[in-house]
C-alpha cells in the first residue's frame, strides 16, 4: 500500500494578481481609444468628402444658374463656394461674370420706340469684338482695351452687355497686376475704380486697393511725421507685408524703417522709455548692431530717469541684553531637632 501524500499547488500573489488584473484594464482601455481615434479620423474624413462633393453641387447649381439667369443664386453659390475653397477652379471666374450681369441687369434700360434703320454693317465690329476676346484670354489687357475702345466708338450699341463684362474683367485685372507685378499702385487704384462703373469688385480687389491706398498715404508722411508712418505700416506690415511701390520698399521694411526713425524722435524729445519700445519692437523685426547700441543707450536713459525705488523690507529688531535679575537664594529646610522623651 502506497501512501499519497498531498500535492502542494503554490497560489499566486496577491500582487501578481493586482498587476494582472491592471495590465487587463490598461489592455481594454488602449482598446477603446484606438477605436475613438480611429471612429474620430473615419468621422472627419467621411466630413471632408460631404463638404468636397457638396462644394461641387453647388458650383455645378450656380453654373446651371447663371446660364439660366439667376444671377443672384449663381452669386450666393459661388461665394459659399469660395468660402470653403479659396482656390476652387473656375469658381472665382464664374462670380465675377455673376457679379458683371447682376450690375447690367439692375438698371435695365428703358425700351425706346422701335424705328425702322437700315442694317447697319458690323463685318468690322465682330472681328473687333472676336480680336478682344483673344486678348483676353491672353491676358493681354492694354490690347483687349484698345479693340474695345474702338468698337465702341464705331458702333456704341453692339453686344452692350458682352462688352461691359470685357470691359470690367480687363480693368480689374489689370489694376491687380499692376499693384502686385509692376508695383504701380496709383495706376492699380485708378484701373480697380474704373472697373466699378462696370460691376462690384470682389473681396480681393477691393482689399488691395484699400492696403495700396494705405501705403501711399504712409509714404506721403515719409520723413514728415514719424509717428503716422508707423501707425499706417503697422497695419500693412501684419497683413500685406510684401506690398511694394515703385521705391521698391516694402511694407515691412517701411514699417521697420519706421520704427528706428520714430525712436530717434522719441529720443531727441527726452522720451527714452517710449523710444525703448520702438526700438525693441524693430529689433524683433531685424536686429543689427546700429540699433543695438541704440535700444541699449534708451534702456540706460529710461533705467536713469526712474525715481529709485524705495526699499519697503521690514528691518530685522536687535535685541539688546537684558541686566539679568538674580533669583533669591533658595531657603534651605533646618533639621529638625529630635525631641526626646523625659527619662
Amino acid at each position: 500500500m502506497t501512501d499519497t501524500q498531498p500535492v502542494n499547488v503554490s497560489k499566486p500573489s496577491n500582487k501578481t494578481t493586482l498587476w494582472i488584473v491592471l495590465a487587463a484594464i490598461i489592455f481594454v482601455i488602449a482598446g477603446v481609444l484606438l477605436g475613438i481615434v480611429a471612429g474620430m479620423n473615419a468621422r472627419k474624413q467621411a466630413e471632408l468628402a460631404q463638404i468636397k462633393q457638396s462644394l461641387g453641387e453647388q458650383f455645378n447649381l450656380g453654373v446651371q444658374e447663371l446660364n439660366e439667369g439667376q444671377y443672384d443664386r449663381a452669386r450666393q453659390r459661388f461665394e459659399y463656394v469660395l468660402t470653403y475653397d479659396p482656390n476652387y477652379p473656375g469658381a472665382q471666374e464664374k462670380l465675377t461674370e455673376a457679379l458683371v450681369k447682376l450690375s447690367v441687369t439692375a438698371t435695365p434700360p428703358a425700351s425706346p420706340t422701335p424705328e425702322v434703320s437700315p442694317t447697319p454693317d458690323l463685318r468690322g465690329v465682330e472681328e473687333l469684338f472676336t480680336q478682344a476676346q483673344q486678348k483676353l484670354a491672353a491676358s493681354d489687357w492694354d490690347g483687349a482695351q484698345t479693340l474695345l475702345d474702338s468698337l465702341r466708338k464705331k458702333n456704341p450699341d453692339y453686344q452692350t452687355i458682352q462688352v461691359d463684362g470685357m470691359y470690367y474683367i480687363l480693368l480689374r485685372n489689370r489694376g491687380v497686376d499692376k499693384i502686385l507685378v509692376q508695383h504701380n499702385l496709383e495706376g492699380g487704384i485708378y484701373d480697380l475704380t474704373l472697373s466699378e462703373r462696370f460691376g462690384p469688385l470682389d473681396n480681393t480687389a477691393a482689399g488691395l486697393r484699400n492696403f495700396s491706398r494705405l501705403y501711399l498715404t504712409g509714404s506721403s508722411l515719409w520723413g514728415v511725421d514719424w509717428e503716422k508712418v508707423v501707425y499706417y505700416f503697422q497695419q500693412l506690415a501684419a497683413t500685406l507685408p510684401n506690398l511694394t511701390d515703385s521705391s521698391g520698399y516694402t511694407a515691412g521694411q517701411r514699417y521697420y524703417l519706421g520704427l528706428v526713425e520714430y525712436g530717434k524722435v522719441l529720443m531727441s524729445k527726452d522720451l527714452p522709455c517710449d523710444a525703448q519700445i520702438q526700438f525693441e519692437l524693430a529689433w524683433s523685426i531685424a536686429p543689427t548692431n546700429e540699433l543695438r547700441s541704440l535700444k541699449d543707450d534708451a534702456t540706460d536713459q529710461c533705467n536713469a530717469s526712474k525715481p529709485p525705488t524705495p526699499d519697503l523690507s521690514t528691518p530685522t529688531p536687535t535685541l539688546t541684553p537684558e541686566a539679568s535679575t538674580p533669583e533669591p537664594p533658595t531657603a534651605t529646610a533646618e533639621p529638625t531637632p529630635t525631641v526626646t522623651s523625659t527619662p
